[in-house]
């Protein structure tokens, strides 16, 4: 365990920090009174054991992997005795978790008393939810309400040719002082009429904080921007993953969620995008990000979720934070809000929910003797994942829409099917928005 760096009160410092025979990590300090905090780097799920004549609170802090900060916050009162902190990594199970039906009831009675479940009793109940939940989101990711929509500003420059689209990159204005730089292809057939667009939007798996340029070519892992780019669609990329946060008043979401609804803003001045086509596409955190978008913004008509639709239950239980990235979903929306709600927001817009049955972190079901223990204790059962889905397919009832929801399983791993997602994307822009 690796200090970063203290900063305690001039007089009182940390006196002793050692490992100790029985596995902890303890911290011996000075017996004056004192305040102050401790950084360190630890790549594995840590807790507070105890503490002796101080107060202390742990919190994990940086996300980036391989770079993993967390902060230990303490205050002693001195009294003429040492104070002392005992840590204690959390250690892998040997074996996956085993799914009991006590786990599923438990799991139920929470989910069905869960704060955000939308009400089912009426359309216009149903709506007046959709639009508290809205404001809500905006309140939760982005210091408090919905951003102001400033003039984009837009500059682009020729980047790249392909067989059957080119790509230009933008420099676009997301907010005052925050300039976003992003991908835009175009197909060839773009030149001659307005063509449909692709909102793609990557997660860990691509450059952070970057729009892949790698994403347009065959067999990377967001391989679906060629796809779609290829198939007479165009693609606009915006950046994530950028853990640096701008605004402490907002979230890393809020943040990777505005920049993606201002390039919506921002190549509304080109004439060769038909903008009452549109649609989102998003991989692992990047489909997290898609559905925020699906489920804020007017503008996209389909939604793909690929590789991520999930559970608080889930993420709490069987993904190990660290060395998983805690960049936004369980920081601040799941204390609030499941994941189907959010897709509730999207109804009645096109929506697919996709998984690739070699993703043993999220698929339902999936092989439990592949996984790496020391990221994920356990697949997501089928029975938990059916009733969070049950929970969508209801809302798109209400709205008379269960035609514009479906889920998908693929033989693939962490990854879109392409194929798939084309033809479900396809059906939605055909409607040219007509479900808003």
């Amino acid at each position: 365990m690796k200090i970063i760096s203290e900063a305690f009160d001039p007089a009182a410092r940390l006196t002793e920090w050692r490992e100790s025979e029985t596995g902890l990590t303890v911290g011996v300090f000075s017996s004056r009174p004192f305040q102050g905090s401790i950084l360190f780097k630890h790549e594995t799920p840590l807790e507070l054991v105890r503490t002796d004549r101080i107060t202390a609170d742990l919190v994990y802090g940086n996300d980036r992997y391989g770079h993993t900060v967390w902060k230990l916050t303490l205050s002693g009162k001195g009294n003429g005795k040492p104070g002392r902190v005992a840590l204690r990594m959390i250690p892998p199970p040997p074996a996956p978790l085993f799914y009991t039906r006590e786990d599923f009831d438990k799991f139920r009675q929470h989910f069905d008393k869960r704060p955000s479940r939308f009400p089912d009793n009426s359309l216009a109940a149903f709506t007046a939810w959709q639009e508290e939940y809205r404001q809500r989101l905006w309140a939760w990711l982005m210091g408090g309400s919905r951003p102001e929509v400033v003039a984009p500003e837009t500059k682009w420059a020729p980047l790249r040719e392909r067989d059957h689209f080119y790509i230009e990159r933008m420099l676009y204005t997301s907010r005052p002082g925050r300039t976003v730089d992003a991908l835009l292809a175009l197909p060839r057939e773009a030149r001659n009429k307005p063509v449909p667009v692709i909102l793609a939007l990557h997660g860990h798996e691509a450059t952070w904080g970057q729009a892949a340029l790698e994403a347009f070519d065959l067999g990377h892992a967001d391989d679906f921007c060629h796809y779609f780019a290829s198939n007479g669609f165009a693609v606009l990329e915006t950046p994530t993953m950028d853990h640096r946060l701008q605004n402490e008043n907002w979230t890393l979401y809020g943040e990777w969620v505005w920049d993606a609804i201002a390039g919506l803003n921002a190549i509304t001045e080109r004439p060769e995008i038909d903008r009452t086509r549109v649609g989102v596409i998003g991989l692992s955190t990047g489909a997290l990000l898609a559905e925020l978008v699906a489920a804020l913004d007017k503008r996209p008509c389909g939604a793909v979720i690929a590789g991520i639709f999930s559970t608080r239950n889930h993420f709490r239980r069987r993904i190990r934070i660290p060395p998983h990235c805690d960049c936004g979903f369980s920081k601040c929306l799941a204390p609030h809000i499941e994941q189907c709600d959010v897709a509730a927001l999207a109804v009645p817009k096109t929506m697919q929910i996709q998984h690739g049955k070699q993703d043993h972190c999220f698929c339902p079901g999936a092989d439990p003797s592949h996984l790496k223990l020391d990221w994920n204790t356990g697949v997501m059962p089928p029975e938990e994942f059916d009733a969070a889905v049950e929970e969508v397919k209801r809302a798109y009832k209400i709205a008379g829409a269960t035609d514009r929801f479906s889920t998908h399983i693929h033989p693939g791993g962490h990854a879109v099917d392409n194929v798939a997602a084309l033809e479900w994307i396809s059906k939605a822009v055909r409607a040219g928005g007509e479900g808003e």
